[in-house]
């Protein structure tokens, strides 16, 4: 699929795209119970759809219900088709395996003596660094508002106050520091919803799902998109529920407890949970 690399410039410069895709379990053993296609995003930057796809499809690691794999065709966003890319990943991944353990070991030694550098993240400075595309797709979306080192350190004091156990680490500290004077303006700014767009869906037809405790997207985050799904509306009917799983660790389905259940059957029955639902796994 052609499509353009920069949207706001449709006619311009084009790039190839691609697509996998889980074909549904009632294909092969004829059910007839296929409802669709499920799109997935399993997040980012951090995660790659369409890798983890084929590893769910060969069977090395287990990720959806067999209720979800009979009833939808799994698709992930798509990607881009850079076979060049890809295999300079796989030999990435290669040497690194072969070669980590004694890295690791080394990297242990030296920071016993105060020397931390191996265990440190390196800084991107290239198109070919393997991080590059996470970084600038976070750039593109987040702003670094600590453009001056005393506001940088007030963040990570302010981090070890409010998280002693971390000191503050997370991801979105990562990109308020790789993204200090980056020179592209943001695509894609954290905005409110449309409300002429809110007042087309359903009544209860989002489920938001969060962990009590998500290090990365804040429970508050859930409640606030709620309150805009609902306020937005214009005769006020709610268009999403909130169902909290108690716990830490981020996002809450690849666990398969009671949260992945309830999202099982709103997606294939639409079950819909009652709103404020707090499940312990």
């Amino acid at each position: 699929m052609q499509v353009p690399l920069d949207w706001s410039e449709p006619g311009g410069a084009k790039i190839s795209l691609f697509m996998t895709k889980i074909k549904s379990t009632s294909t092969t053993n004829g059910s007839g119970n296929k409802i669709g296609s499920l799109l997935w995003n399993p997040g980012g930057p951090g995660v790659t759809a369409s890798i983890t796809c084929q590893l769910i499809a060969t069977g090395q690691i287990e990720y959806f219900s067999p209720a979800l794999y009979e009833h939808f065709d799994i698709i992930p966003q798509l990607f881009v088709d850079d076979a060049a890319s890809f295999q300079r990943l796989a030999d990435w991944n290669r040497a690194f395996g072969n070669s980590c353990w004694l890295t690791f070991g080394l990297a242990l030694n030296q920071s016993l003596s105060g020397n931390a550098t191996l265990l440190s993240t390196t800084v991107q400075t290239a198109v070919s660094n393997d991080a590059f595309s996470g970084i600038v797709i976070g750039c593109l979306d987040w702003t670094a508002k600590n453009a001056l080192f005393p506001e940088h350190q007030a963040l990570q004091q302010l981090g070890s106050v409010v998280a002693p156990h971390t000191l503050g680490a997370n991801q979105f500290f990562q990109h308020s520091s790789w993204c200090i004077n980056w020179p592209v303006p943001i695509a894609n700014p954290p905005h409110w919803l449309n409300a002429a767009q809110v007042t087309k869906l359903p009544p209860d037809s989002v489920l938001l799902v969060n962990a009590e405790f998500d290090p990365e997207t804040w429970y508050m985050w859930a409640q606030g998109l709620k309150d805009q799904l609902t306020t937005s509306a214009a005769n006020g009917d709610s268009k999403a529920v909130v169902l909290m799983r108690k716990g830490d660790g981020h996002t809450s389905y690849a666990i398969q407890g009671q949260a992945a259940r309830i999202m099982d059957a709103f997606w294939v029955n639409r079950t819909v949970p009652g709103n404020g639902t707090v499940v312990d796994s």
